[in-house]
Formats: C-alpha cells, sequence, structure tokens
C-alpha cells in the first residue's frame, strides 16, 4: 500500500515539476518584505530562513519525491544515499556560486535558459519512476539494469 501511495505521490510531484498541469497548492509563492537598515548578524539568519521558505516550492516537490522513495524502499542505505546525493546536488552549487560569486552571473545567465528543459526532463523522469513503483516494475527493472546487487 506504501509503494502505491508512493507511486502516486511520485507522479503529482513530476507533474507539478513539469509545469504542464498547474497544481495551486504544490507552487503558492509567499514573499517577505525586507526593509534596509542598520546591519546585524540576526538579519542574516531571518533572510536564510525567508530564503529558504521561498525556495520550498521549488524544492518541496523532489525532496517529497526522495523522502517517498526513501520511506517505500526497505533498506535505509538506499535512502540515506537518496538524501545525501539530494543535499549534495542542491548544496554545492550554492557553495560553488558563493565562492566564485564574480563569475557566476554570466554562467547563471546562461544556465538559465536551460532551467525550463531541465524542469521537464525531472518531472518525466519522476513520473516514469512514479507509474514505476505503483504498477510494481521498479523491482524488476533495477534487478535487470542491476543484477548483481547486494542483498542482506
Amino acid at each position: 500500500m506504501l509503494a502505491r501511495i508512493a507511486g502516486l505521490l511520485l507522479i503529482l510531484f513530476g507533474i507539478a515539476l513539469t509545469g504542464l498541469v498547474p497544481i495551486p497548492w504544490l507552487s503558492r509563492d509567499h514573499r517577505v518584505q525586507v526593509k534596509p537598515g542598520r546591519t546585524a548578524w540576526w538579519r542574516s539568519g531571518l533572510i536564510g530562513m525567508a530564503f529558504g521558505a521561498g525556495w520550498s516550492a521549488c524544492t518541496g516537490p523532489i525532496l517529497g519525491s526522495i523522502l517517498v522513495l526513501a520511506a517505500a524502499r526497505a533498506q535505509l542505505l538506499q535512502g540515506v544515499s537518496f538524501l545525501m546525493a539530494y543535499a549534495l546536488g542542491l548544496g554545492v552549487p550554492f557553495l560553488l556560486v558563493g565562492i566564485l560569486v564574480d563569475r557566476a552571473s554570466t554562467l547563471m545567465r546562461r544556465i538559465r535558459r536551460y532551467t525550463r528543459p531541465i524542469s521537464l526532463i525531472g518531472g518525466t523522469i519522476l513520473i516514469v519512476m512514479g507509474m514505476l513503483i505503483l504498477t510494481g516494475r521498479l523491482d524488476q527493472l533495477a534487478n535487470v539494469l542491476f543484477p548483481f546487487s547486494f542483498s542482506p
């Protein structure tokens, strides 16, 4: 039952990521206006939390999909590896942009034109994964692709 719910959630998150069918409650936009003033260390934390909350609409479907996959899989190591790959994929680009901020603006402008195709590809992959989980074919596909996998 959990695998079927996971499959349906992955399909829903994939549809939301592609943007082909708008799902308003997954794409809400909340903005907080911060007025300039005296610098204080705690303001940076507040702005960071606001930034994180604002990006939850972008990262939420993917993180939700990873959490569903991790919950549906029986092995803890698989769930940990999914979450580690997600954390690295989300964190490393931010660290690189922070380190190379003076050179990052031209790179970000070049990458920005590819965000729509990347979202479509990512959403399609989530939909296919959801369908495989929903139909019970993911394990069969995994056995074909990785015949020598270790299992306890």
